[in-house]
């Protein structure tokens, strides 16, 4: 996303050292001038909330949904890939979230792309 949007900044948030020098290599060698590596995990680092939260394999849906929330600004949105069984749980426990409606599943993936977007209360 960071080379298609150069317009856009992008935060990658990886807790594993071995993770984090290999994005940050690629960030050097493709020098993404938008695009930060922060090592942490998500739950304790101090970030501003950001106004597109990108998730993929962080955790079961009620405790991704409590890591997240805190890092989304009020009218931002949370998009994540998830099995297409997760999804409708993802739903109902997104309190706080207006589900935006999108196409489901994408053609040929045994997955469904969830979007959300905070409330602004």
């Amino acid at each position: 996303l960071a080379i298609v949007c150069p317009e856009h900044r992008f935060t990658l948030i990886e807790s594993r050292r071995k993770r984090v020098a290999f994005l940050r290599h690629a960030v050097a060698t493709l020098a993404l001038g938008n695009a930060e590596v922060a090592h942490g995990r998500a739950e304790t680092l101090q970030l501003a909330p950001f106004s597109t939260v990108l998730a993929r394999a962080v955790a079961p849906p009620g405790e991704l949904l409590e890591i997240v929330r805190p890092m989304i600004a009020a009218g931002g949105r949370l998009v994540m890939l998830t099995a297409a069984a997760r999804a409708a749980e993802i739903r109902a426990l997104a309190d706080g979230f207006i589900d935006i409606a999108t196409d489901g599943k994408p053609e040929g993936l045994p997955s469904e792309i969830v979007v959300l977007e905070r409330a602004l209360c």
